[in-house]
């Protein structure tokens, strides 16, 4: 500190910034994001210095780990800038002699040297020197502390390279690093070429590959992102990589799926999206690359430009279902129309011999033509009960042909003009009326006395549910029972408790009719590992904690049983997780069209309905600005619906 005088009354102090003999030490720490991470800071040095090899081995019994390269090696001024902390040659000399652009700039990557072993030895070598140094680790390393190198002449002046040997390693084979996830970061983290190769334990990296996708180019220049380019994959099923992996410098920069997280994709497009793009905002990349600056201006264009793509990517994947949605339509329709066909002639609606026929009529409102006399119905396959859609079921396509042969026999038998509506309406219902004859039947029989006792088969047979998910939750005592059988009022009390729900077995038997016993003991196997966190979506209402009885909410239960699929959540997986899968599939947010999208029975005056009774019973929904409107949590959007429906308590339904 310096002192001046000025006059007789004023003094001026003069300090300087200087750093503490314990700032290594303390950027060694702060730099430091994990073993893999750490690691890739030494193979990009080694991209940096032009290698076209880089061999990393790794012994874990002896607690060592060596990086060997082929690059242009060190001489004393190069080593003394490899261990002053900033100042980075690379900012000085951003392009390497072969050309390529540098990814470091910090002047840190020995720094990291600490958090990975007790100790080394780096040695390098160039113009027919080479360069040893070794070094202890141990304690706080300091400013102060001196670094000794010894050169020694080679005979050979043309080789060059680089080796950094960690000893006493810090880490071990566990859950934070091994082989595996090294090489995966690696292939993903890092861009690898035929000029830049990467062996573990000799055996070569291998560049990254998506196969058998639809690719989209993205290719945009924008003032503050500079120059956007890559591609984004639709692959045809889900990956294990999917997610934005954008690279600045052939360097990955971030979380590729939170990144493609914040665009919210729809549920099963978003594990088959896998984008690999390049950006010029090295400036934007923070200290440790683990995100962009969020609110420079040239990552929001990127995010803007990223959003562009992802709706193309987007509206194809709709195009694509839509497509499948009439192959497998025409492909069915046939069997099913000839089914409602069976069913009339059983009715005795229709001669046995009747024929029907789809195709063209000229009048499109037209449902059909009946002909009695030549024994044939054509039905018109531009009619709105039958056109393809891709969002008409099964189930609903089966309904609409059975409406359709209706209006076609009612018109016939009405001789249908404007002033014989009501002649029209009444054959339609008797029509009705005689196709639903069982069903009205069972209806009739479904009525339940609060105070009679009904054995498992009869209970099966007044409620039209399956013998197997009667015995399912008399078993998890869902449903109280002696031996003398289910009291009608515990059945009425079960079924208002779960208005609105469906129960898994139903589910799982109607998909997997032949393996049905396997599938739901992997179904039950997850549930019972996810827990509570699987409501409001799914409920357990067992009271027997070894026969679980697992009810779905069925405005959204196709896309419960895709999270819980063998392509979501796959047991065998190291890494599974379905407690973390489930809570991101509720944590998700939607706006009020994508909740449309994401439920069935539920259209936007609906969706708009149940927001405005959260609204009013203070029933909180949590909400995510998405530019000029909000996203709502679907979790709390489900929970809200339940609600409104009367059946929905503090954890389960009553």
């Amino acid at each position: 500190m310096a002192k001046k005088n000025r006059g007789d009354q004023t003094q001026e102090h003069v300090f300087k910034r200087e750093p503490g003999k314990n700032l290594p030490d303390l950027v060694s720490k702060l730099i430091s994001s994990g073993t893999i991470p750490t690691l890739l800071q030494f193979v990009a040095n080694s991209f940096d210095a032009d290698a076209t090899q880089v061999h990393i081995q790794y012994r874990s019994e002896e607690r060592l780990l060596s990086i060997t390269d082929d690059g242009e090696g060190m001489g004393l001024p190069e080593l003394s800038a490899f261990y002053r902390l900033g100042d980075s040659l690379k900012v000085v000399k951003p392009i390497s002699p072969k050309g390529r652009e540098r990814i470091g700039k910090f002047g840190v990557a020995t720094m990291g040297l600490s958090t990975l072993a007790g100790s080394y030895t780096l040695e390098t070598w160039r113009d027919g020197t080479k360069i040893l140094v070794e070094e202890s680790l141990d304690g706080v390393i300091d400013s102060d502390k001196e670094i000794i190198a010894r050169s020694v002449s080679l005979g050979d002046s043309q080789s060059h390279g680089t080796m950094i040997t960690m000893r006493d390693l810090k880490f071990t084979s566990g859950d934070s690093f091994s082989l595996e996830k090294l090489k995966d970061k690696i292939k993903w983290g890092l861009t690898l070429s035929p000029v830049f190769r990467i062996y573990i334990n000799g055996e070569e990296v291998k560049p990254k590959f998506i196969e058998d996708s639809i690719k989209f180019k993205v290719d945009k220049t924008g003032d503050e992102m500079g120059h956007l380019e890559g591609i984004v994959h639709l692959t045809p099923k889900s990956s294990e990589n999917y997610g934005l992996y954008v690279y600045v410098k052939k360097c990955l920069v971030g979380d590729p799926r939170a990144l493609l997280s914040e665009f919210s994709p729809k549920v099963g497009l978003e594990k088959r999206i896998i984008g690999i793009v390049n950006v010029d905002l090295n400036h934007a990349v923070l200290f440790d690359r683990s995100r962009f600056k969020e609110d420079d201006p040239g990552v929001m264009e990127m995010k803007k430009a990223l959003g562009d793509v992802l709706r193309n990517v987007r509206n194809y994947a709709d195009g694509e279902a839509h497509r499948k949605a009439v192959i497998d339509y025409r492909k069915n329709i046939g069997r099913r129309v000839e089914k409602v066909l069976e069913l009339f002639m059983s009715r005795n609606i229709l001669p046995d011999d009747t024929q029907v026929e789809i195709q063209s009529l000229e009048e499109p409102s037209l449902p059909g033509i009946y002909d009695p006399e030549g024994r044939k119905i054509t039905l018109n396959q531009n009619h709105p009960l039958i056109s393809v859609r891709e969002e008409v079921v099964a189930s609903t396509q089966a309904l609409n042909i059975i409406n359709i042969f209706v209006e076609t026999i009612a018109l016939h038998r009405a001789k249908f003009m404007d002033s014989s509506l009501d002649i029209f309406l009444s054959e339609k219902a008797d029509l009705l009326r005689q196709i639903n004859g069982a069903s009205s039947k069972r209806d009739e029989q479904i009525t339940i006395f609060p105070d009679v006792l009904y054995d498992l088969n009869g209970l099966a047979r007044q409620t039209g549910m399956s013998i197997g998910l009667v015995r399912e939750m008399v078993e998890g005592n869902v449903l109280p029972s002696d031996e003398d059988g289910v009291l009608g009022r515990d059945f009425l009390e079960f079924k208002n408790r779960t208005k609105g729900l469906s129960s898994l077995y139903e589910a799982i038997s109607s998909r997997f009719p032949q393996s049905l016993s396997t599938q739901m003991i992997r179904y039950v196997e997850i549930l019972n590992r996810i827990g509570n966190v699987a409501e409001p979506f799914v409920f357990n209402f067992s009271r027997v904690p070894e026969r679980p009885s697992y009810f779905l909410e069925s405005s959204c239960s196709d896309g419960i049983l895709y999270i819980l699929s063998p392509e979501v959540i796959d047991l065998r997986a190291r890494d599974c997780d379905p407690k973390g899968t489930f809570k991101g599939f509720g944590d998700k947010s939607y706006t009020i069209l994508e909740l449309v999208e994401q439920t069935s029975g539920l259209d936007s005056r609906k969706v708009l309905e149940i927001l405005t009774y959260a609204k009013d019973e203070r029933i909180k929904i949590g909400q995510v600005a998405r530019g000029a409107g909000r996203e709502f949590v679907f979790r709390d959007f489900i929970t809200a619906l339940q609600r409104m429906r009367g059946n929905y308590g503090s954890s389960s339904p009553k």
